[in-house]
């Protein structure tokens, strides 16, 4: 037996996932659905295949060569342009020469061919068609068949009226070489429409055979969803690599402690599932994508690299090559995101809405149509850092950070393998414009404090596939300078290429060990002196490592946790590190600050060991404002921009800068000041200005933002305009000012206590969000 699979067609109701994909590839549990048929025949005995191909064919022969890695002899037949079903097989008609199964490279069956081969024998049957029934027959090609089996007529999609049968062709044929006399060559001809009839009228034998098992046409979205939940169901009998109806975790994979698995579940080789991560049932997570944070799951499919950030949602819904659901982003029931496309932070992807490849879309917008043209990505970034969709990005990055740095760019990864990887691309682009150093795997901190130390023109930390960017101080830039490099990077042009006067990396070693004596320096405790211990928690291995080496050297015993926030406490001072190495939280038995009471804190430290000039920006906290002149340190108005607020720190002491950028500095120091005054965190609260701040962040489109505050100025004539819009109340004091980097306004409110202010942040809700 030979078989014939037609594997050429554009598959246009599925798109965007066919955009840049044969639909025969669309990924089944990370095997491309046509390699299901290709092991079903051989499963049946058929070793000699061919396939039909036209639409992007190479990635079809890429993938199956020659056939020796699947046990059978491949061999392909092009249409130079659509010929049909019937059309393109006649182009084989060479190779067919016997008894020939055809079968769909976009269908899933477990069917039984050697029972639908042994019934056509028996029948002497000219044509076979294997039928299935189906409930919703109008999508198909309807058979009446009689009761010997021959077929007696044959409807291809009617409409209800004319529904006869349940029984529909799966596209699945047995048939004699003889049948493709009738097709005329380099014509379009397809099988039900055209050959099928002018068989049964010549009088020829055309039977259906009705098969049991699994089928399904992977025509829509809605049935590949389903089939890739059927195969992690066992209800489609193919051979998958593993036991159906459980939760199948690949040996290369990485499920962080505290992810939750329902079954069934698939979750492929090189995938990242994080802390606080929910894979529900039916779910596929593919090669090397990522679950994060808190992100959830459910019955969806996530192509290989494809990525859910933390807190974003995929429900029913498929997600291509390279596509990202932003922070916090939801997509929803049959729904697409296209290859490197990305769903802004915060935004609704609305049922059965598609994103082509290479757009991104506004944060916290919803997209009610689809997305098909505009702009394309692009790059943005986004509290100092980008995130990266392929290797021709961070070239193009690469090169565009040596071009505006003023001397050498210091490098450094994470560890994983996809984070060297980003970074060699990205060094081998500022190559092309500059020079690099090397310093390995590293973790942050350290790679701010080499900045600082190697006088760099800036620094670049490779995190998957986030790149930090970071400028001479090991700071993030500021906000015109990000600004002219995203200019930059969205012009989405080559790189001009590799010339003589490209520049290989210098490699360089022993930062850590730097960055360490520097803390044993400043914090080592002599011999006989009781250090409090404390407990650190963080979201990276290396982070963790880094902070208990620096915790021994300055004489501390320090419990160290993966955790994504402080945990139980024993005794213990403990500190809550980010991704990015800064401090975000920290708690003692007496209480806990974060936000603004633990910026309030940064400063009380840096007053505590001498500083005399706080940089501040127009909208702190008058608390913190009142703090520096108990201290009698002069204030230095700078505008709110991260960016900008560590620029002026660097300008006025490096101790500043590494307070609010190195959370292991800014932990020991704290602690270490806290402890010369004789204090738990309760007594240093106790010692501030009476006052309550808190800050909230609200989704506002970026096309509303200047409409928000001219509102807001307008309704408080008295306010406070620059950097913001500043006004009073009854009740306390409020700053409103728009995020630079993400579609939100920032709130934050000062009051007698915590229930004005949460008072306030509601009210200026209400006013910047109506509708809610």
């Amino acid at each position: 037996m030979k078989a014939i699979i037609l594997a050429g067609g554009v598959g246009s109701r599925l798109r965007p996932m066919t955009c840049d994909c044969p639909k025969p590839m669309a990924p089944v549990l990370d095997r491309p659905v046509m390699e299901y048929a290709v092991r079903l025949l051989k499963k049946h005995g058929v070793r000699e295949i061919a396939a039909t191909l036209c639409y992007l064919p190479g990635q079809i022969r890429e993938y199956f060569g020659n056939g020796s890695r699947f046990d059978v002899e491949m061999r392909y037949y092009m249409e130079n342009e659509p010929l049909g079903t019937a059309g393109g097989v006649k182009l084989a008609q060479e190779f067919l020469d016997e008894t020939f199964f055809v079968l769909s490279g976009d269908g899933l069956t477990d069917c039984d061919l050697s029972a639908a081969l042994r019934f056509h024998r028996e029948k002497k049957a000219m044509a076979t068609i294997v039928l299935k029934e189906a409930a919703a027959p109008t999508e198909y090609g309807v058979a009446v068949v009689q009761e010997d089996g021959r077929i007696r007529s044959f409807l291809e999609k009617p409409d209800w009226s004319d529904v006869l049968s349940d029984r529909v062709n799966t596209g699945i044929y047995i048939l004699e070489p003889e049948a493709l006399r009738l097709v005329p060559e380099g014509v379009q001809v397809d099988f039900s429409r055209d050959l099928f009839p002018k068989l049964m009228q010549s009088g020829a034998g055309v039977y259906g055979y009705v098969m049991e098992g699994y089928w399904c046409d992977i025509g829509d979205v809605g049935s590949y969803l389903g089939a890739n939940r059927a195969v992690l169901a066992g209800e489609a009998d193919v051979d998958a690599g593993f036991v159906p109806g459980k939760v199948f975790v690949h040996e290369g994979a990485k499920v962080a402690p505290g992810a939750l698995l329902e079954e069934p579940c698939y979750i492929g080789p090189g995938a990242v599932v994080e802390h606080g991560a929910r894979i529900g049932s039916g779910s596929v997570v593919g090669a090397g994508a990522r679950v994060g944070r808190g992100a959830v799951v459910k019955r969806s499919v996530l192509w290989p690299g494809a990525e859910l950030e933390d807190r974003a949602q995929a429900s029913g819904c498929v997600l291509c090559d390279g596509a990202v659901l932003e922070e916090g982003a939801c997509a929803y029931e049959c729904a697409v995101v296209g290859k490197n496309s990305a769903l802004g932070r915060g935004g609704a992807l609305a049922p059965g809405m598609r994103i082509w490849p290479g757009k991104r879309t506004e944060e916290f917008g919803r997209v009610q149509e689809d997305i098909v043209w505009g702009s394309g990505c692009g790059l943005k970034f986004r509290g100092g850092q980008v995130k990266l969709h392929s290797a021709q990005q961070a070239l193009l990055l690469g090169e565009v950070l040596a071009q505006r740095a003023k001397g050498v760019i210091v490098t450094a990864d994470d560890g994983e393998n996809a984070s060297r990887a980003c970074k060699q691309a990205v060094i081998a682009g500022i190559g092309m414009a500059g020079e690099a150093i090397d310093m390995g795997s590293a973790a942050l901190p350290v790679l701010r404090e080499a900045c600082r130390l190697l006088r760099a023109g800036a620094g670049v930390y490779c995190m998957g596939g986030r790149v930090f960017s970071l400028n001479e101080n090991g700071a993030r830039p500021e906000c015109a300078e990000l600004r002219k490099m995203e200019k930059a990077l969205c012009a989405e042009r080559m790189p001009e290429g590799f010339g003589p006067d490209c520049v290989a990396a210098r490699r360089i070693s022993g930062m850590e060990e730097v960055y360490l004596g520097g803390i044993e320096a400043r914090f080592g405790a002599e011999e006989g002196v009781y250090r409090a211990p404390a407990a650190v928690f963080a979201p990276e291995e290396g982070l963790l490592q880094l902070t208990q080496k620096a915790f021994s050297r300055a004489g501390r015993i320090c419990r160290a946790e993966f955790a994504d926030g402080i945990g139980s406490l024993c005794g213990e001072t403990g500190f809550f590190l980010g991704r990015d190495g800064t401090l975000e939280r920290m708690g003692d038995a007496s209480a806990a600050v974060q936000g603004d009471m633990l910026r309030m804190l940064l400063v009380w430290t840096a007053l505590e060991a001498g500083e005399k000039l706080i940089p501040l920006s127009a909208g702190e906290p008058e608390a913190m404002r009142a703090l520096c002149g108990e201290y009698s340190a002069r204030i230095e108005e700078v505008h709110s921009g991260e960016g900008e607020e560590q620029a002026a720190m660097a300008r006025v002491s490096s101790m500043l800068l590494r307070l609010h950028t190195d959370g292991i500095f800014a932990a020991l120091s704290s602690l270490a000041a806290l402890e010369a005054r004789g204090m738990l965190l309760w007594d240093w609260q106790e010692t501030l200005p009476r006052a309550a701040v808190l800050s909230q962040s609200v989704p506002v489109e970026t096309a509303r933002k200047g409409r928000v505050l001219r509102d807001l100025a307008e309704r408080f004539p008295q306010a406070e305009l620059g950097d913001g819009v500043r006004f009073r109340t009854e009740i306390g004091r409020v700053w409103v000012r728009p995020s630079s980097d993400s579609a939100q306004c920032l709130i934050s409110c000062e009051a007698a206590d915590m229930d004005s202010a949460q008072e306030l942040i509601e009210r200026c809700r209400r006013l910047i969000c109506p509708q809610e």
